[in-house]
């Protein structure tokens, strides 16, 4: 969708990006507290555990940053811009590999995802 917003719309000065916050320490996961814990201090995963602030801080940089303007319709993760997932896409297990995947550029897709919201709000 931030693509077809970016494209479509970039000229007039409408940008739109896509990101990836991280996982987040939050109160919005719908686990008990017995499963947050086994989450939140699982030495695989907590290097990647962010702080509420955190994760919001690759919006509010994409939202303010001189350094992206006119950069629409880019990936963004971790405050910064994120190619291509380069593994296997079987290989890709979850939102602790970086990248976007290889379909997420196609216009084709695009357009129709684009279609398809306007003809669900009406």
């Amino acid at each position: 969708m931030a693509n077809y917003i970016d494209r479509t719309y970039g000229g007039q000065g409408l940008h739109a990006w896509s990101l990836q916050p991280g996982g987040i320490a939050s109160n919005l996961i719908r686990r008990s507290e017995e499963e947050k814990q086994a989450i939140y201090s699982n030495p695989a995963i907590l290097p990647y555990v962010k702080t509420p602030q955190q994760g919001a801080a690759t919006s509010v940089w994409a939202a303010v940053a001189r350094d992206l303007e006119d950069k629409g319709g880019r990936y963004l993760e971790s405050m910064q811009e994120i190619g291509e997932w380069t593994g296997p896409e079987e290989r890709r297990i979850d939102w602790t590999d970086p990248g976007y995947a290889p379909y997420a550029y196609d216009k084709e897709k695009e357009n129709k995802l684009w279609e398809l919201s306007e003809k669900l709000i009406g």
